[in-house]
C-alpha cells in the first residue's frame, strides 16, 4: 500500500492553454529530449501581476476510487515564488473529447472513479517579475489523493504542456 499510485495522465492528450492578452506568447511542439511526440512548450515575457489559465487531464488507472484533494501547493508554500498556481475548476469524465467546454465545477476534492479521467483548469498568477537573467518554467503540480483511507501526494509531471516565464528586462 506504501507505494500504491493509480494517477496518470489520459490518453487522448487534452490539455489546455489561454494565455493573457496583454502578453506575446509563443509555442512550440516538441517530441525530444524524453517530451512526449505533441508535447507543447508555451513560452514568454511575463510581468508581475499577468494572469492565465492552463489546463490537463489525470487519469485513475487504478481499480479503486481515489480522492482528489487538493492540486498545487498551499499559498503560504508559494511565498518568494514566480507564479502561483491555483485550481479553479475541473471537469468530470473528460473522456469524451468533442466537447471541453461544458460540465466544468468550481474546484472542490472530488472522487475519481476507476478507469475514468478528470480535466482540470489551473490559474497562475505571477507575483514577482522574473529577473531578465533567469526564467521560471513548469509542468508539473502537486497533487494530494486520498485512498484507503490514507492521504498521499503526489509530484505528478504533465506529459503535454510546459510553461516558460522569461526573464524580463529591468528586472531586478
Amino acid at each position: 500500500m506504501a507505494r500504491y499510485q493509480p494517477l496518470g495522465a489520459d490518453g487522448n492528450g487534452i490539455t489546455s492553454f489561454s494565455p493573457s492578452s496583454n502578453v506575446k506568447w509563443t509555442s512550440q511542439t516538441v517530441g525530444w529530449m524524453g517530451a512526449p511526440i505533441g508535447a507543447t512548450i508555451y513560452s514568454a515575457v511575463v510581468p508581475k501581476g499577468t494572469t492565465f489559465t492552463y489546463g490537463f487531464v489525470i487519469a485513475n488507472n487504478g481499480p479503486v476510487p481515489v480522492t482528489i484533494v487538493a492540486i498545487g501547493e498551499p499559498y503560504e508554500n508559494d511565498a518568494g515564488m514566480a507564479v502561483r498556481r491555483t485550481p479553479v475548476a475541473y471537469r468530470p469524465n473528460m473522456q469524451d473529447a468533442r466537447d471541453t467546454a461544458s460540465g466544468w465545477l468550481p474546484f472542490k476534492p472530488f472522487t475519481l472513479q476507476p478507469g475514468t479521467d478528470a480535466g482540470i483548469r489551473m490559474q497562475a498568477t505571477v507575483d514577482t517579475c522574473v529577473p531578465s537573467a533567469s526564467s521560471a518554467s513548469f509542468g508539473v503540480e502537486s497533487i494530494t489523493y486520498r485512498v484507503f483511507g490514507f492521504t498521499r501526494h503526489l509530484d505528478w509531471f504533465q506529459p503535454n504542456i510546459q510553461i516558460d516565464l522569461l526573464g524580463q528586462p529591468g528586472c531586478q
